[in-house]
């Protein structure tokens, strides 16, 4: 091996056998933090007891339910007629003059939430709703201001 020599940021002369390779070396800084740091956002993360991880999943689900608002807005009544073509076919179906078959166990293995024994599935989506609260209300205000928008 030559015995080359290699200057690292911090101005010191390391030979090439002793450099750290760029695998092992640690990463800068991506842009979230960066942006974090620039606004000195850290501060009041650590006052309301949040983590840029955190921050960045909130601000995620403010984007789809600003995307969720905004093509609800526009494409409502199609949503409405499909909703509509759904619940006569229910109705039908009750009064005998169609016949439609749903596979519940797999509907139910489809579930991201699967339900204890005893309780019902609304106390489990009530139970994960209030365990990612911050989640569901930057959901719900990306969806009205998307709904405003469109």
């Amino acid at each position: 091996m030559e015995n080359t020599i290699v200057q690292t940021a911090t101005e010191q002369i390391v030979p090439a056998a002793e450099a750290v390779p760029a695998s092992v070396a640690p990463q800068a800084p991506g842009w979230f933090e960066k942006l974090i740091y620039k606004l000195r956002l850290d501060g009041l993360l650590k006052k309301i007891n949040l983590t840029p991880g955190r921050l960045g999943q909130i601000m995620l689900y403010l984007g789809i339910g600003f995307l969720a608002g905004f093509l609800f807005k526009k494409y409502g009544k199609l949503f409405l007629i499909v909703v509509l073509t759904i619940v006569g076919l229910f109705i039908l179906q009750h009064f005998g003059y169609v016949s439609i078959a749903i596979n519940w166990e797999r509907i139910r293995a489809l579930q991201p939430i699967q339900v204890t024994q005893g309780g019902s599935i609304w106390s489990e989506y009530w139970a994960w709703l209030m365990a990612n609260l911050a989640i569901v209300i930057s959901s719900a205000i990306g969806f009205f201001i998307g709904f405003k928008v469109g």
